[in-house]
């Protein structure tokens, strides 16, 4: 007759390395190697630890008694009061020879535990994680190979301004970590663990997913003065369990823009499973701080990139169906470096994200409206990002910051940069939403817009520096000897010019003159830029979205003017820059640009002429950053023909 399941297992072994007493305080040191048995007495499914040195011997009811899985070695074997509050009466840390030994060790106590009738496992098991259903394998694969190595584990511990900060947090808050319980969620090098150990923690579960686990296993191992209090656990905080409430949490989870890496949901899960009701949790609150910023040499450098899809000629193919595309690649990749905080065109503002309060699911998706002032005239690139995180302890508060000017981090800044740029003044508001929407791949979808003051339809009539332009004039005659009434209801103007110099092209000056042709004496009256200025100044029609131009580059368009009953014309402009260089020979343009304006009541800008240098100065040497007036090279004596009209909207998606 065949015996039953329990009396097969029942005669089973399992050999261990070490059983530690969990009760004892200090925890004694591993001890002798040990045999594990399970038993059935009187109907009571019992698991037994017999130290082979000694007589005394660990027993736990099946009934009541976990497993948690600490590696691939390690458990931590407890008995379940079974109280409200899901203390733990007696606990041992055991350790198996082999990974093998392990796993039959595990298989035999859900076997007993299924035939004992106890509903559940009490196993921690991975197979329905619930960081498995949010994110794509391939990206969680990545992610946890990435801080796996040692080297991008020095490039965060060298950040000098991020460890630093989470030292002097610890250190200056001694009392809140002094005799508690921490858990440190994303160890990673195991070095906030070994933080919390120097402030006098009483123990510190270093809870870490990727391979680094066993780096931290060695690191915490060579610093004796630290290792019998730290544990290692390798697994996910969705996963795995903790035999105790934590009374202090302690993280590094932040990325760029504060939530990418989306490792601040597993903060907060960490905070929901682990922590006690009244613990602490270091850092405490981040802040998502933004500003629209305004640099030219990189919305230059990024606009430049695409160009090369402009030709129509390369090799005898086409490349122009693919332009749009690559334009709108290239702008929907935010960019991360340090910038001057002088290209800021107004004082920021900042999103609140407290730590102790956010659930997982209010990370999906967040959602923060924008409203700016502008402090300068100019014209605003995109949205620059960084974000702060506080560590609010009972004896000091203290702040780690990314924002610019500000010691620079391995963080550095984000800015989103806008296709299409707006135009503001000084004093006139921007407004706008920043959309971010959590994806598999452990990261965010951005979805920016600004909206300003829209770019006026009028042309702008004042007195400009004649070094703001940038080739020789050209022009159109009109004799009135012979031009009939009809002829001055279209004209039309072609144009070319040659570039003197290499800039962005934000429109077409004007200015005219007339002929007194006296039989004695002819006489010009003249109305052109630094000539003496009169009552009818020069006119300038300014186009919404410039045109790049090279020294020597062909510039070509129309100027046409269609007379209507407002005793005006109405204006279009199109300027165009020409292919440039080797390509030159095989015609095509690069870059177009066009404009509509109504002559009938033009923006008189009346403001004097602003100063300009002796002469055209060559281009600045290259500097670590620039300020927003060094960036108005073309653009400071035009941008103030801007008008409150219906606002402009730019946006992108990143």
């Amino acid at each position: 007759m065949e015996a039953s399941p329990l009396k097969k297992l029942e005669q089973l072994e399992f050999s261990l390395d070490s059983v530690t007493d969990l009760s004892s305080s200090p925890p004694a040191s591993p001890s002798s190697p040990a045999v594990a048995t399970f038993s059935c007495v009187d109907g009571v499914t019992e698991l037994r630890f017999l130290q082979s040195d000694s007589t005394h011997c660990f027993t736990f009811d099946l009934a009541s008694a976990q497993l948690f899985k600490l590696g691939t070695v390690q458990f931590i074997c407890v008995s379940d009061d079974n109280s409200e509050e899901r203390s733990f009466s007696k606990g041992v840390n055991i350790k198996f020879g082999s990974e093998k030994d392990s796993k039959e060790f595990c298989d035999s106590f859900e076997e007993w535990r299924k035939d004992a009738l106890v509903p559940g496992s009490s196993i921690v098991s991975a197979s329905n994680s619930k960081f498995d259903e949010k994110i794509e394998a391939s990206s969680a694969k990545m992610y946890f190979h990435y801080y796996g190595q040692l080297l991008h584990q020095q490039n965060m511990l060298q950040d000098y301004v991020r460890t630093g900060t989470y030292y002097a947090a610890v250190m200056e808050n001694r009392s809140d970590f002094a005799g508690r319980v921490v858990v440190d969620v994303g160890a990673g090098s195991g070095i906030l663990s070994m933080f919390a150990a120097q402030a006098g923690a009483k123990h510190v579960y270093a809870v870490e997913a990727s391979e680094m686990a066993e780096y931290a296993r060695k690191l915490i191992a060579g610093n004796p003065l630290f290792a019998d209090r730290i544990t290692v656990i390798k697994g996910k905080v969705e996963d795995i369990e903790l035999p105790e409430k934590a009374d202090v949490l302690i993280s590094e989870p932040m990325g760029t823009l504060l939530v990418n890496e989306r490792m601040l949901e597993s903060y907060v899960i960490a905070r929901d499973r682990f922590m006690s009701p009244n613990g602490k949790m270091f850092p405490t609150a981040g802040r998502i701080h933004m500003a629209p910023f305004s640099d030219e040499f990189l919305f230059i450098e990024m606009a430049n990139k695409a160009l090369f899809w402009q030709q129509q000629n390369y090799y005898g193919v086409d490349l122009t169906p693919l332009f749009g595309s690559a334009h709108q690649g290239y702008f929907s990749q935010p960019v991360v470096d340090a910038f001057d905080p002088r290209l800021l065109v107004s004082p920021p503002t900042f999103h609140t994200i407290d730590f102790t309060q956010m659930k997982e699911e209010d990370f999906y998706e967040i959602d923060i409206p924008l409203k700016f002032t502008s402090s300068v005239c100019t014209r605003v690139h995109g949205l620059a990002c960084w974000f702060d995180v506080l560590f609010d302890g009972s004896t000091v508060q203290r702040w780690l910051t990314t924002a610019p000017g500000a010691p620079t981090t391995h963080w550095y800044q984000i800015r989103c940069v806008l296709a299409q740029p707006i135009y503001v003044m000084a004093g006139q508001e921007i407004t706008g939403r920043l959309h971010l929407v959590a994806h598999s791949a452990q990261s965010y979808t951005i979805d920016l817009t600004l909206s300003g003051p829209a770019y006026s339809s009028y042309p702008v009539v004042d007195a400009f520096d004649p070094r703001l332009l940038v080739s020789p004039p050209t022009f159109h005659t009109i004799d009135f000897t012979q031009m009939k009434e009809e002829d001055f209801y279209e004209i039309d103007i072609p144009l070319k010019f040659t570039s003197s110099v290499c800039t962005r092209v934000h429109g077409l000056a004007c200015w005219f003159d007339v002929l007194f042709d006296g039989s004695t004496v002819q006489r010009w009256l003249t109305t052109a830029p630094g000539a003496p200025t009169t009552h009818w100044y020069q006119i300038r029609c300014v186009l919404a979205q410039p045109i790049y131009v090279m020294a020597g580059q062909e510039i070509t368009g129309r100027l046409h003017l269609v007379a209507h009953s407002a005793q005006s014309y109405t204006i279009d402009l199109t300027l165009s820059a020409k292919m440039w260089g080797p390509g030159a020979s095989q015609g095509g343009i690069l870059q177009s640009s066009t404009g509509k304006f109504d002559l009938k009541e033009p923006y008189y800008r009346m403001s004097q002429p602003q100063a300009y240098p002796a002469a055209q100065e060559p281009p600045l040497p290259p500097q670590p950053q620039l300020n927003p007036q060094d960036i108005q090279i073309q653009s400071d004596d035009f941008e103030e023909e801007l008008l409150q009209k219906p606002a402009q909207n730019a946006s992108t998606q990143l």
